[in-house]
C-alpha cells in the first residue's frame, strides 16, 4: 500500500462509520465514540506505524548499498591493478574481475530499484541477489578460497536484499 491508499481505507473506514452512527441514535454518546473510534485509531495507528516501519526500512538499505559499492569498488581495483588485498588474501582469479563488476552492477542497481515503488522490481533485484550469494559463496567453499571483502558483499547485499523486501 502507498500513502493515497491508505488515506483511501481510512475515508472508506470513517464512511462506514457515518452509516453506523445513526443506527446508534439510541446509545450515548460515549458509546458511540467506543464503538466507532476504537477500530478507526487501531487502522490509524497499523497504517502509520507500517509506513514509518517502511521509510526506516529505505533508509536502513542505502547505507548497506553504500558499503557495498566501496567494497566491489575496492576488489574491482584490486583486480584491475593486479595488486594483493589489504589483508595479504589472495584476491586475484581469472573470474573475479568478472565478479567485481557483476557485484558494482548489482549494488549500483540496488538504489535506483529502492526508490522504484514497484514491488515486482524489488522481488527481481532481491532474487538475482540471493543467487548470486549463492553461487559465488558455494564456488568459494568449492575452491576453498576465502576473501573476507567478498565475504562482506555477501553479507551487505544479503542484508539489502532482505530489507527491501520487507519494505
Amino acid at each position: 500500500f502507498n500513502t493515497l491508499q491508505y488515506k483511501a481505507l481510512i475515508e472508506i473506514f470513517t464512511i462506514v462509520g457515518n452509516c453506523f452512527t445513526e443506527n446508534f441514535s439510541g446509545k450515548s454518546s460515549s458509546a458511540k465514540s467506543a464503538i466507532l473510534h476504537t477500530p478507526m485509531l487501531l487502522i490509524k495507528k497499523t497504517l502509520f506505524t507500517s509506513i514509518i516501519f517502511s521509510k526506516v526500512m529505505k533508509k536502513l538499505i542505502f547505507p548497506l548499498l553504500a558499503v557495498g559499492v566501496i567494497d566491489t569498488l575496492y576488489l574491482l581495483y584490486i583486480n584491475l591493478n593486479q595488486q594483493l588485498c589489504l589483508v595479504d588474501a589472495p584476491c586475484l582469479s581469472e573470474y573475479n574481475l568478472l565478479f567485481s563488476i557483476l557485484g558494482l552492477i548489482w549494488f549500483t542497481a540496488g538504489f535506483f530499484v529502492i526508490l522504484v515503488e514497484k514491488r515486482q522490481v524489488r522481488v527481481v533485484w532481491a532474487i538475482l541477489g540471493f543467487v548470486g550469494i549463492a553461487f559465488f559463496v558455494s564456488l568459494m567453499i568449492i575452491e576453498n578460497y576465502f576473501c573476507p571483502y567478498c565475504s562482506i558483499a555477501h553479507v551487505v547485499g544479503g542484508a539489502a536484499a532482505i530489507l527491501s523486501l520487507r519494505t
